[in-house]
């Protein structure tokens, strides 16, 4: 059978979003026991990715060890959306196996093609528009700001078009950049659509919350210790939101992968397996 030519269906936009709520929202505590451990790598990571500001290798080497909690956090939770909680239940020390290797090849692969995407879009845009960072001309320092919003949208839809290759990977099935790109085909809108729609209010309402919380750590007498509590009071939160969000992400992919598939979950291997490559006859 393989995997269907095109997509059999378009993503919904509003069942979408109430799925991925209902998953993320209907089990906070899952949230949390399968970011534990990816976010104490990326609290680890504060002190090199401060230190890699201005060196070009550490800047890259820190990238690449922030995909790791990223993978680790993305193979549980499109398992969890895909596979229930009976199948795939998370855990706070996820093991490393294939999948993960995979996953984490196709993130370094579509990292580096959207970076790099950014940066051409971003100079060739702010070229045209003559953008400079002059403080005589307001209008052109905003017309180069507008250009690289445009870059990043069209990085994210770039992201959103190559995203199905995930879920599919966290379940192990044999699936490529080349499937995902013919099952998003006509769907990027509407994918990109539902990730503002779903992703805008929590954002808003979390920072404005953390805003909040970190206030009365800000402009007191003793800057120095209350500064470094806010600080570190204002990591921890952002950081809480960062995952809830990335959560209803995954959600929205994972959903909208097994719509726009047909995706049905196969025989799935005994829960202290390797985990291979499950032909996708087997989850179609």
């Amino acid at each position: 059978m393989g995997p269907p030519p095109s997509a059999v269906q378009p993503v919904p936009i509003g069942e979408t979003i109430r799925i991925a709520y209902a998953s993320v929202f209907g089990q906070i505590s899952l949230v949390a026991k399968a970011a534990f451990l990816p976010f104490l790598i990326s609290a680890v990571l504060v002190v090199p990715s401060l230190a890699a500001r201005d060196n070009l290798v550490m800047v890259i080497v820190v990238t690449l060890l922030r995909l790791v909690p990223y993978t680790l956090f993305g193979v549980t939770w499109h398992r969890l959306i895909l596979l229930g909680t009976r199948l795939a239940p998370p855990v706070a020390f996820p093991g490393w196996r294939r999948r993960h290797w995979r996953f984490y090849g196709f993130a370094l692969v579509i990292t580096a093609l959207t970076t790099a995407l950014v940066a051409i879009t971003s100079v060739t845009s702010v070229g045209l528009t003559g953008g400079g960072a002059s403080p005589e001309s307001a209008e052109v320092s905003l017309g180069a700001l507008m250009a690289i919003l445009a870059a990043l949208l069209v990085a994210i839809y770039f992201m959103l078009r190559f995203s199905f290759v995930f879920p599919a990977v966290a379940v192990d099935e044999a699936y490529g950049l080349g499937d995902a790109w013919r099952h998003t085909k006509g769907q990027g809108l509407r994918l990109l659509l539902v990730m503002f729609l779903a992703l805008s209010p929590v954002l808003l309402l979390g920072w404005m919350l953390i805003a909040i919380l970190v206030a009365p750590f800000t402009g007191t007498a003793d800057a120095g210790s209350l500064a470094l509590s806010g600080g570190v009071i204002a990591y921890a939160l952002g950081t809480a939101l960062g995952y809830l969000s990335l959560a209803l992400s995954l959600s929205i992919i994972s959903s909208a992968f097994r719509i726009c598939t047909g995706w049905i979950p196969g025989p799935q291997p005994p829960a202290s397996g390797i985990g291979g490559d499950a032909s996708f006859d087997e989850g179609a």
